[in-house]
């Protein structure tokens, strides 16, 4: 009872869900945990799935993960900020409404308006994909007569076992399917097409294979070749996300060669244009923005321009792959926080720093736990870092991104560089030979509370500057991968993975075996 809640009779509070839908919650009486405060939250708001809860935490004057409820005062404001992208439309519907339909909430102005607008101007391009691939494929509904025979095929087998003849209705079965799975990706991995077919016998027993061990194998390779037929029907009609590939437009004869596919679990990796919307329309959009970025008080027109041109600048950065310092005299406004949170969120249908935040805070005190154990070389690295984190969720957080990456066996220092003061000039220096890093200059320490600024840097280019912290800036810097379609450089490839795969869950089930390793270990 030590952190109960010592109000007079009741609590009232001001519960964000999205930016869209902010409610109050009445509490009868104190709480004795913040475990009773969320089952308060799902109960009252009827959510499902699993989430967080956030508290503006007075020190910083921003949201912190709620960890006591002794941080909780009456009439205060706390945030649902969900961990994991619902896998089914039911759990949509009642969690968030859409997560693509939400954007993280800061405590600024600005932040607010970047989500309502990117979200209601992304809603408009009917071709942008809202969803990432969901752990159990939801399988379609199929054409009426198909679903006659299936219905007469489930009594047959249920009667007596018997397994239905797909004959004559097959082909109608793979282009649904086909259909439903290029809502989600146009070019599906191996364990991809397996998930489909195995959630098709699962939903249809009697259509399992009779010849087969896992009863699927053959849909799963008509699903193949089914959804190789349907990329090529779309190519022909003009799909760019596809037409890109053809061997027509690339110019050679080798079909693997350069194809421009999302690696990355990118949702919407190269979307077309809206229908009221051309190249030449959206680059005098593009020159508009430029103009508005010279006025002041416009982030709202500024919001719905980036929304509008978001096709034109895929197309720019994925076709054209230009250097980051032209992408940058081009496209200026992207190089911000808030922009960059918004096109990560119409890229991936993911929420950057809420999903990266919470889950690094999630799993530091076990990846604290495995690195101390960590001998060698590396092991030394990794207790000095860990030696100089101080007693603040700042802190902390830089801490285990340094660690990490030394446990990892990669190069921490040429990732994260401090400078002094007094080392400008050798910083500067620095700068134009980097490719990538997170670069701080402070007062003689690598704490946060003494450092002046942190900027990041791609291509020897400044893109970034006067950052919080080193953990939003290397979460910026995540970000900024995906919008500017970057690959991950090879000495830092693995902690960019764990970023990808094991923070924000993205293409989570295809690890690397070190990382897999990791992951297990993560587990127990």
């Amino acid at each position: 009872m030590a952190d109960a809640l010592v109000v007079p009779s009741c609590i009232m509070l001001r519960v964000i869900i999205t930016d869209e839908n902010i409610r109050k919650l009445i509490l009868p009486s104190p709480l004795e945990s913040v475990h009773d405060l969320k089952n308060q939250v799902k109960e009252q708001f009827e959510l499902k799935g699993e989430f967080c809860l956030q508290f503006i935490d007075p020190d910083f004057d921003d949201f912190m993960t709620l960890s006591s409820p002794k941080d909780i005062t009456d009439r205060g404001t706390i945030k649902v900020v969900p961990l994991s992208i619902p896998d089914s439309d039911s759990d949509i519907d009642s969690v968030f409404d859409l997560l693509s339909n939400s954007s993280l909430l800061s405590s600024s102005p600005s932040m607010s308006e970047a989500s309502s607008v990117s979200t209601s101007a992304s809603a408009t391009c009917s071709t942008d994909r809202a969803l990432q691939w969901p752990t159990v494929f939801p399988i379609p509904s199929f054409s009426f007569d198909t679903e006659m025979k299936l219905s007469n095929g489930k009594k047959q087998f249920e009667k007596d076992g018997t397994l239905t003849n797909p004959t004559g209705m097959k082909s109608d079965i793979l282009e649904k399917l086909a259909e439903s799975i290029f809502s989600y990706k146009a070019y599906p991995s191996d364990d991809q097409f397996c998930s489909v077919a195995q959630a098709l016998v699962k939903k249809h027993p009697y259509l399992k294979e009779p010849g087969s061990a896992t009863g699927y194998l053959g849909w799963k390779m008509s699903l193949k070749f089914k959804m190789g037929n349907y990329r090529s029907k779309l190519r022909n009609h003009g799909c760019t996300e596809l037409s890109v590939n053809s061997l027509k437009r690339k110019g050679d004869t080798k079909s693997a060669k350069n194809i421009k596919k999302p690696r990355k679990a990118e949702v919407n990796y190269l979307p077309e244009y809206p229908d009221d919307e051309t190249a030449a329309s959206s680059e005098k959009e593009r020159i508009a923005l430029l103009d508005e970025l010279k006025k002041t008080h416009n982030g709202k027109v500024i919001m719905e321009k980036m929304a509008k041109t978001f096709s034109h600048r895929r197309q720019e950065v994925v076709l054209q792959k230009p250097l980051v310092a032209d992408f940058r005299a081009r496209w200026p406004a992207l190089f911000s926080e808030t922009e960059i949170e918004a096109e990560f969120m119409r890229i991936t249908t993911v929420r950057l720093q809420s999903q990266f935040m919470a889950q690094l805070d999630k799993n530091a005190p076990k990846l604290i736990q495995l690195m101390k154990s960590r001998g060698g070389a590396a092991g030394i690295k990794i207790q000095e870092i860990l030696a100089g984190i101080e007693e603040n969720v700042l802190s902390k957080r830089a801490g285990v991104l340094k660690a990490l990456c030394s446990y990892l066996g990669e190069d921490s220092d040429a990732l994260f560089q401090h400078f002094l003061s007094t080392q400008e000039e050798e910083m500067k220096s620095k700068e134009e030979t980097c490719t990538m890093g997170i670069f701080s200059i402070g007062c003689g320490t690598e704490d946060v509370e003494q450092q002046k600024t942190v900027a990041i840097v791609l291509e020897g280019d400044e893109v970034l500057k006067e950052v919080k912290d080193l953990s939003k800036a290397c979460c910026l810097l995540f970000g900024l991968i995906y919008s500017l379609n970057l690959h991950y450089p090879k000495k830092y490839r693995y902690l960019f993975e764990v970023i990808q795969k094991i923070f924000m869950k993205l293409d989570g089930d295809r690890l690397s075996p070190k990382i897999q390793t990791l992951k297990n270990k993560l587990c127990f």
